[in-house]
């Protein structure tokens, strides 16, 4: 998840180089969100998918990417960090 990756971040020293092609992605939706300020490689067009040419750079996390950490979190003792549960509205009639 993306959330997952913006925690690491907030905890990381920046900047911080991300490499794997799948937090990439997840980093272009928190850039999209306003939640961090990365450089992001260009991508190509590849069977199946695309690839990042090169690795993102992490620059900074924004006051509003740690609220939203913040929010999504709790801590437990011993340093434990769990995702806290979401209210679930009922299931629509028209699923």
């Amino acid at each position: 998840m993306a959330y997952q990756l913006l925690q690491r971040l907030c905890t990381a020293q920046l900047p911080e180089e991300i490499v794997q092609q799948a937090d990439i992605d997840k980093l272009r939706l928190l850039c999209r969100w306003g939640l961090v300020e990365a450089d992001i490689p260009l991508a190509t067009p590849e069977r199946g998918g695309h690839c990042y040419v090169g690795h993102a750079i992490v620059m900074r996390v924004t006051p509003q990417g740690r609220a939203a950490a913040k929010r999504n979190t709790r801590a437990l003792p011993g340093g434990v960090v769990v995702r806290t549960a979401r209210r679930q509205s009922a299931p629509s009639p028209f699923l």
